[in-house]
């Protein structure tokens, strides 16, 4: 089920757990949310995906994979996307399961995006 996000312009994916009230059957229902990544953190992804399942003995892979991932973070840099949100979204990607790392993500992907909105 997609849903579109008037914050972000993007069709939202599922993320966290959220209760909605329904009108009609007053009951509580639980709805999930997806929130699909940004466009510009593709490669990051690819490459932390690589690094975790890489084998421990291929050594020279992993140092690659760190290597690519720096430079794809620098790229972004000077393509203007903020330094703390590319943190946060590798933070993330290191391990997926932290459920911390990925709500502080979020959270910030989307303050940024609230904060260029522009005011009618």
């Amino acid at each position: 089920m997609l849903e579109f996000c008037k914050i972000s312009g993007h069709y939202k994916s599922i993320y966290a757990f959220k209760m909605v009230v329904c009108p009609r059957s007053c009951r509580l229902e639980f709805a999930m949310q997806f929130y699909k990544y940004p466009e510009w953190a593709h490669l990051i992804q690819h490459h932390y995906w690589y690094l975790r399942f890489a084998r421990g003995f291929d050594s020279a892979r992993i140092r690659k994979q760190y290597r690519l991932i720096e430079k794809e973070k620098k790229r972004l840099h000077e393509t203007g996307v903020d330094r703390e949100l590319v943190r946060l979204l590798c933070r993330h990607m290191v391990n997926t399961r932290n459920q911390r790392a990925e709500k502080r993500f979020w959270e910030a992907h989307h303050k940024s995006l609230q904060v260029g909105l522009p005011l009618f």
